[in-house]
């Protein structure tokens, strides 16, 4: 089994706290970016259905574990710290179980691409904690300077991607 996806499954063991969600961020961030070096392995058609199928299934999973972490972050009392705590079980579940699904009809690809994926995260964390009115100017400058780079236009497609994610 992946290191990425043991390291989710700790947190099945007991509910996470605000105390732990750091470290729940952290596990969330390797797997999603697990997840997005995963490809279906080649040459086999049947796999490669199951593979797409199975994908978005996770990706959603992931994405509302995320959002489950964002409703503990904010939670401002017991009711709401409690319900937070049941989604992100539930979406803990359902995340574990789609990459036991995908696992055996996926590779994992090429980590350069997981590296510019964890800089255009971290670049989008970043634009995520600026207020809203500054937040599309930095990413419109970002942007732009990327078209002056190598490998600006990669970085720029897995940024808009990130952002779609997140809509």
């Amino acid at each position: 089994m992946n290191p990425e996806i043991e390291e989710l499954r700790k947190f099945t063991k007991a509910a996470v706290t605000k105390a732990r969600l750091g470290k729940l961020r952290d596990a969330l961030s390797n797997a999603t970016a697990l997840f997005l070096r995963l490809e279906p392995k080649p040459g086999d058609e049947d796999a490669a259905e199951d593979f797409d199928s199975t994908q978005s299934e996770l990706e959603s999973a992931l994405d509302e574990l995320e959002s489950a972490c964002d409703e503990l972050d904010a939670a401002e009392d017991k009711d709401e710290r409690e319900d937070a705590q049941d989604q992100i079980s539930s979406a803990l579940e359902d995340a574990l179980t789609y990459f036991d699904e995908i696992m055996p009809v996926a590779v994992v690809g090429d980590p350069a691409k997981a590296k510019l994926v964890a800089e255009c995260k971290a670049k989008l964390a970043e634009l995520n904690a600026l207020p809203k009115e500054q937040q599309m100017a930095c990413l419109s400058t970002w942007l732009d300077t990327l078209e002056n780079t190598e490998d600006g236009e990669k970085k720029r497609q897995c940024l808009q991607r990130l952002v779609q994610r997140r809509k």
